[in-house]
Parts: C-alpha cells; structure tokens; sequence
C-alpha cells in the first residue's frame, strides 16, 4: 500500500522553495511534444483535460488554450494552491490519483504526470482514470524507465550508488511491459508505451548526481542518435484509449 503521508510530505517540502520543476525547457517540450502526439489535443473540439500529479502545473498550464478546459488535481495541497496562483487558467484540486473528484465519463484526457512509479500497484488508479474518462478518451503518461543505465545507478535498491534524496519512499523503476500490462488490465485498448531520450534536467536531490547532471544530458540525447532510446531512453511515454 502507498505511504501517501510520505508523498504529501515529501512534496509539501519541496514547494516551501518556490515551484517544484525539475526538466529544463528543452526536457520539458520533449515530453510535451510526445504527450501531445499522443493525446490528441488538436482536436477541433472544445476537450476537457485532466492533469493527476500536476505538482505546481509544469505541465498542466503548457495545455491550457482557448479550445481546452484544463484541470490539475495532486496529493499535496502546498502544490495545488501554488498552482492555482501560477496557472489561473487552470483549475486545481488536491486529491488523489485513487479517488479523482470526477463523475463518470468527464473527461477527455487524462494525464498521469510522473505517477505510475510512485505506486506499488497501479490497478487502482488506472481504473479510476477509466472510469472518468469518456469513451475514446485517452490515458498519457510519462514515468522513469527502469532500463535507463542512469536510472538505474541513481534509483535502483539494486545500485550501489543508489540514494533516497529527492525522491520518495514510494517509488519504484518501471519498465515498459509492466505499464503496459497494466493498462490493458485497466480496460484500455490501442495501447502504447515506448522510450524516448533528450529528457533533460536541470535539478536532482542528490549533490552528488547534481555534478554529474551534465554527464547524463548528454548521454541520454547520445540514445537517440544510436538508435537505443525506445528500450533504453530516460523516459517512457504511455498512452491507452477507453
């Protein structure tokens, strides 16, 4: 079961410093752009969207345009109130991943932002995230790939470098064919999950991996080029249809 205290927590600490964003704007617009893909959000229709795991809207304000209504819900209300006063486009709930505050059938699009790792079991909130989502909605998410060689010296239990700063007790490295398995469980169709590389930081907990950030930016955009990122890229990008 998930310490929730823990991550409550966990990121309540991290705002007290000002917004909790650890991508650099070019890992950032990475991510987006593969979320985008993905998503579908150049529909023509007015689509109503979901952020779970929004922290201070990093993400969620990058999808708030006049042809979306956009909302962010996380465990941790210092993030949420932060949000709402960084995105007021945007509207934040705090809540949990396992218990959206939606009805049925509300929502367009739901991204999980960093989440799946942080849970022991995904079942429960890939369900829920069915539940709110109409059907042919779509589910995307990005998490840490458990097969990057980086994240694996820097969280695996198994790594002697290992270390619990800046992340939480409840995490844990995923690989592709455990996220995809979980979808399919949860009831959703069309299901990707693949690897991508170029996702590149600008903050990590630990001092000590701190001086080797520039080290691994350019190693993992070094992936793509070699044709390795989909099995071995930072991170993994999924997404299922309801």
């Amino acid at each position: 079961m998930q310490n929730k205290k823990a991550e409550k927590d966990f990121f309540d600490s991290f705002v007290e410093d000002g917004e909790y964003d650890v991508f650099d704007e070019t890992g950032t617009i990475r991510i987006l752009d593969e979320l985008r893909n993905l998503a579908g959000t150049g529909s023509s229709s007015r689509l109503r969207m979901l952020d779970v795991g929004c922290g201070t809207g990093a993400f969620t304000r990058r999808f708030a345009d006049k042809n979306a209504d956009v909302f962010g819900v996380d465990i941790s209300h210092k993030s949420t109130v932060l949000a709402g006063k960084v995105a007021p486009e945007c509207s934040f709930f705090t809540g949990d991943a396992e218990c959206l505050p939606f009805g049925n059938g509300a929502l367009d699009i739901v991204l999980f932002s960093g989440v799946l790792h942080h849970l022991p079991s995904m079942e429960g909130a890939l369900s829920e995230c069915n539940r709110v989502l109409k059907p042919g909605g779509r589910f995307v998410g990005f998490d840490p790939n458990g097969r990057n060689p980086a994240m694996w010296l820097y969280r695996s239990s198994s790594s002697p470098l290992a270390t619990r700063k800046g992340w939480t007790e409840n995490e844990r490295l995923l690989v592709k064919e455990e996220i995809h398995t979980a979808l399919i469980h949860a009831g959703f169709s069309d299901v990707i999950v693949k690897g991508i590389s170029g996702v590149s930081y600008r903050y990590i907990g630990s001092k000590l991996a701190m001086k080797a950030l520039g080290i691994y930016n350019v190693f993992d955009k070094a992936l793509d080029r070699i044709g390795l990122a989909d099995r071995y890229g930072s991170f993994l990008i999924s997404c299922g249809q309801k």
